[in-house]
């Protein structure tokens, strides 16, 4: 017989309250607002509400997963779009501090290129001492630029953003 948090369970194992706890993790928050989307030479943020210190009992990690679009293009010299985005968080009354800056489509000079796409983008944040005790905020920054080009194009666009405690 396996013990409680023993796992896997076989054969008439006792399944514990704590391990069924443990198994069900709540979502913190979704997020399907526009605060962060951009287009054309752009760079725009948004503010997560605040995850109270009491959301992350039982929790190690906040797992932060972005589902977006993007469409750049590339038909001027002398460089195409880009889209980016960039994850900052802080404990509760402290400083932003940036944790994932990451290149969603960055086309180069070459012209005619076109990239267009649904991203997802996930990340695990260790959950500190500080902010079991006081919270934690996350602050999410789209940035797009169309190069140097008139006709070229830079836009990524939120669909999606779920804070989930593991």
């Amino acid at each position: 017989m396996a013990a409680e948090g023993v796992f896997p369970k076989i054969n008439g194992d006792i399944f514990y309250a704590s391990e069924v706890n443990y198994l069900a993790r709540p979502i913190l928050l979704v997020y399907t607002g526009t605060g962060f989307n951009a287009s054309g030479n752009a760079t725009n943020a948004v503010e997560l509400a605040a995850v109270t210190a009491g959301s992350l009992t039982g929790g190690k990690y906040v797992k932060i997963r972005i589902l977006c679009t993007h469409d750049v293009s590339s038909s001027n010299a002398p460089a195409g779009g880009a889209a980016a985005l960039k994850i900052e968080e802080k404990e509760t009354g402290g400083a932003y501090s940036t944790i994932l800056d990451h290149t969603l489509a960055n086309q180069s000079a070459a012209l005619g290129i076109h990239s267009d796409g649904i991203d997802v983008v996930e990340y695990y944040h260790t959950i500190t001492a500080g902010e079991f005790s006081n919270g934690l905020q996350f602050k999410i920054t789209g940035t797009t630029n169309q190069g140097g080009g008139g006709g070229n194009l830079g836009s990524m666009a939120n669909v999606q953003t779920v804070l989930e405690l593991i």
